[in-house]
């Protein structure tokens, strides 16, 4: 028997999913709130950050690599609310990111791999999980917009259901470079249909 949450808890747990900074996403729960059209519609846009090399716009969602310190005011002006990042904590980021955040009022939640052998279920639950219920606009990076573009794959064919190949070819656009994160993406993919 399946059981749902009320929508007052999913929102509840929305509001409060950044209010402090966390390392770990939240634990993988089988009820998320229903995407909106307009999200699952939305289209990839580029975005001019002067010193990020790549930032994207899909909707509410940033999706780029390592912010640059100057840029995370800009995220912040743009309305960002929350950080998801797929760095481990002891990878370098060139500034302590987590206290120029913190310095912003902008929590940031951590789900972080570094290689595609890192790149467990658990990780795309998590990542998942944190992509539909972090307070939005949501900036999402990584070192160079690789990891997110195996995280993007995931989240937009099976969260948003679009074409696994339009999946794909999103995620190079916004920084995938590594084949193999896209066949972990694509087995994941393969294994929750």
């Amino acid at each position: 028997m399946k059981h749902t949450v009320p929508a007052l808890v999913i929102l509840l747990a929305s509001a409060i999913a950044c209010s402090a900074p966390r390392s770990e996403a939240p634990e993988p729960t089988p009820a998320h709130a229903p995407v909106a059209p307009a999200v699952r519609e939305a289209t990839l846009e580029p975005v001019p950050w002067k010193a990020t090399a790549k930032v994207h716009r899909f909707g509410d969602l940033y999706l780029a690599s390592q912010p640059q310190a100057s840029d995370l005011n800009q995220a912040q002006a743009d309305g960002v609310r929350c950080v998801l990042d797929f760095r481990p904590e002891g990878e370098d980021r060139g500034y302590d990111e987590g206290a120029l955040l913190a310095e912003l009022g902008v929590p940031r939640t951590i789900v972080g791999f570094a290689s595609a052998e890192e790149l467990t279920d658990d990780v795309f639950d998590r990542a998942r999980v944190a992509l539909a219920e972090m307070p939005r606009p949501l900036l999402v990076h990584c070192g160079s917009a690789n990891r997110v573009g195996a995280v993007w794959i995931v989240y937009r064919t099976l969260d948003l259901g679009v074409d696994l190949e339009q999946a794909v070819t999103e995620a190079k656009t916004i920084g995938l470079r590594a084949p193999a994160l896209e066949q972990r993406a694509r087995e994941y993919v393969a294994s929750r249909r």
